[in-house]
């Protein structure tokens, strides 16, 4: 049941409550701040307390705080709200390297990338593993916009499902895609890039695909 007495009491007190047999009860009482209802006199706050027998009103009050506990510990975290205006600028770069490439540009492509401290990495499917060399290959994009600078065939890559975060400062882009050459997928897989916000604007800093 519900009481409301001064905001004088302690916390948690013990009261000899008189059952209606005239016998005492010795029961704990806790306190807990609740809003003044509108009409209530002073505008100070009414303290509420819930009387609980004890033993069983303390454990079951017991139990009931370890349930709402575990609920709070066990909702999901909140992901930061993405810049809306940075996940526009990087879809703009997603937009100039699939360009770049149909155009065979070197330098545009070039120019995506952070010029220093760059990562590049290629990861064989088990389907695309080949005996005696390493799944995981490292390379660099300055070879990958000289082979689409210099190659003679007619190349594009088309990206599915893409997804970008970013904050504003640093951004992540995942997708699907198919690389084609002459009007022939050739290879297909996922592709990561991280992405950094410098002074000349969003530059690709790492970027790992799957082969296969």
């Amino acid at each position: 049941m519900h009481m409301h007495g001064p905001a004088g009491h302690s916390s948690a007190a013990l009261e000899t409550l008189h059952s209606c047999h005239g016998q005492s009860a010795r029961s704990t009482v806790h306190r807990s701040p609740a809003p003044v209802q509108r009409g209530d006199a002073g505008g100070a706050l009414a303290w509420r307390y819930i009387v609980m027998s004890s033993p069983q009103g303390a454990a079951m009050f017991r139990l009931i705080a370890v349930a709402l506990l575990c609920a709070v510990l066990h909702l999901p975290a909140a992901r930061a709200q993405d810049n809306a205006q940075a996940v526009a600028e990087i879809d703009a770069v997603v937009h100039a390297f699939q360009a770049a490439i149909v155009a065979r540009d070197q330098a545009g492509l070039e120019a995506l990338f952070l010029p220093a401290d760059n990562s590049w990495l290629t990861v064989a499917s088990e389907a695309r593993r080949v005996e005696g060399r390493p799944r995981v290959r490292a390379s660099n994009y300055r070879d990958f916009a000289r082979f689409v600078g210099t190659t003679k065939a007619k190349v594009e890559e088309r990206f599915y499902n893409v997804r970008i975060f970013s904050n504003g400062s640093i951004g992540t882009v995942y997708f699907d895609f198919d690389f084609i050459e002459n009007d022939k997928v050739v290879n297909k897989g996922s592709e990561s890039w991280h992405l950094v916000k410098t002074e000349q604007g969003w530059k690709i800093s790492s970027m790992v695909f799957s082969l296969g």
